[in-house]
C-alpha cells in the first residue's frame, strides 16, 4: 500500500472536472526511514545556494521526497539536521531512521536525534589521536574510563593523576593526564606517547559512549548493509538535475528559487508515483557509453553481455 496523497488547489487555481489544477500542492505523509541530499546551485543573481531534500526509502513504497529547504551555501550543513527533524515531529510524522552522509554526523547531533526517537545513521570520523590515525600504539579505545570515579586506566594498569574540564572550540571537554613518573619508566611508552606523559581529551560522557559504540558498529557488515540504502539518494540528485535542471535557478531571489525547488520535488514525486502504480522498475546505475566499450584484452574475464 502506498502513502495516501492529498492534492489541494491553492488560491487562483481552476480545473475541469476530474483534473488536477496546475497550481496544486501535493502532500504525502512521512513514513519509515528517510534519506537526505544536499545540492549546490547557482542563481541568476550570482548567489550560491544549497537545496536540502529528504525522501522516504521503504523497500515496498515509492521513494517520495518529503521535505525541501533552500538556504545560502554559507550555511553549515550540520545545522540543517535539527530543522529537518523538528518539522515532521510537529506533524506527528517522526521517522524511525535518518540516513545521512558523514558531513551531517557528530555526537551532539546524534544525541539530539535520539531524544526525538530518531536513529541517525551515518559514518562518524575516526578519533583524531595519532595512534588511531596511524593504526599503531595505544589508541583512546584501549583506555578504561571510569566516569563515576573520574579516573582512567591505561592498558598497562597505570591510573590517571588528573581529571579536569576544559573547552575546545566552545564545546565542553574532559582532560585526563597520567602521572609523569609512571610514563617515564614505562617500557611501552613509544607505543603510547611521544611526550613525557599521556594526555586524553574526552567528549562529555553521553557523547563519548555514543561515539565509541557507533564507531564500533559502523565497521560491521550489518551496519554497512543497513547504510547501503542511502546510495539511492544519489539517483535523486541525478534525476533532479537531468529532469528539472535544479543546478541552475531560473529565478532571482531565494524565495522564488525555493518555490521552484518545491515544484521540482513535486514533479519528481508524481513521476515516481506513476512508476510505482504502473509497475515500472527502479532504474539501475547509469553507465556511460565509454564504460560499455569492450576494451578488455582478455575476453575470458568479461562479466556482462555487451550491447552495441
Amino acid at each position: 500500500m502506498i502513502p495516501v496523497i492529498t492534492v489541494s488547489a491553492v488560491a487562483g487555481g481552476s480545473s475541469g472536472a476530474g483534473d488536477i489544477p496546475r497550481n496544486a500542492v501535493v502532500r504525502c505523509p512521512l513514513d519509515g526511514a528517510v534519506l537526505d541530499l544536499g545540492e549546490h546551485f547557482l542563481a541568476p543573481d550570482g548567489a550560491d545556494d544549497t537545496e536540502f531534500a529528504h525522501e522516504v526509502c521503504d523497500d515496498d513504497l515509492p521513494h517520495l521526497i518529503t521535505s525541501v529547504a533552500t538556504t545560502s551555501a554559507a550555511v553549515d550543513d550540520p545545522t540543517q539536521v535539527q530543522p529537518t527533524h523538528d518539522d515532521p515531529d510537529r506533524r506527528g510524522l517522526t521517522p524511525g531512521e535518518h540516513l545521512v552522509d558523514g558531513g551531517y554526523t557528530s555526537a551532539a547531533i546524534g544525541l539530539a536525534a535520539r531524544a526525538q526517537g530518531i536513529d541517525l545513521i551515518g559514518p562518524l570520523p575516526p578519533a583524531s589521536d595519532r595512534q588511531t590515525r596511524e593504526a599503531k600504539g595505544f589508541a583512546l579505545t584501549d583506555f578504561a574510563i571510569d566516569w563515576d570515579a573520574k579516573s582512567a586506566t591505561c592498558p598497562r594498569g597505570e591510573k590517571s593523576r588528573y581529571w579536569g574540564t576544559t573547552h575546545v572550540d566552545g564545546q565542553p571537554r574532559t582532560v585526563v593526564i597520567f602521572p609523569e613518573y609512571g610514563c617515564r619508566n614505562c617500557r611501552v611508552r613509544p607505543a603510547c606517547t611521544s611526550g613525557f606523559t599521556r594526555r586524553l581529551t574526552l567528549h562529555p560522557r553521553e557523547e563519548h559512549e555514543l561515539l565509541q559504540r557507533q564507531r564500533a558498529e559502523q565497521n560491521t557488515d550489518a551496519w554497512k548493509q543497513r547504510y547501503a540504502k542511502r546510495a539511492g539518494v544519489e539517483g535523486t540528485i541525478c534525476q533532479a538535475v537531468r529532469a528539472t535542471g535544479i543546478r541552475c535557478s531560473r529565478y532571482r531571489g531565494r524565495a522564488k528559487t525555493s518555490l521552484a525547488h518545491v515544484f521540482s520535488a513535486t514533479a519528481i514525486n508524481l513521476h515516481r508515483m506513476d512508476a510505482h502504480l504502473t509497475g515500472r522498475p527502479v532504474g539501475t546505475t547509469h553507465r556511460t557509453h565509454f564504460a560499455d566499450l569492450d576494451l578488455d584484452p582478455k575476453p575470458s574475464r568479461k562479466t556482462r553481455t555487451r550491447h552495441p
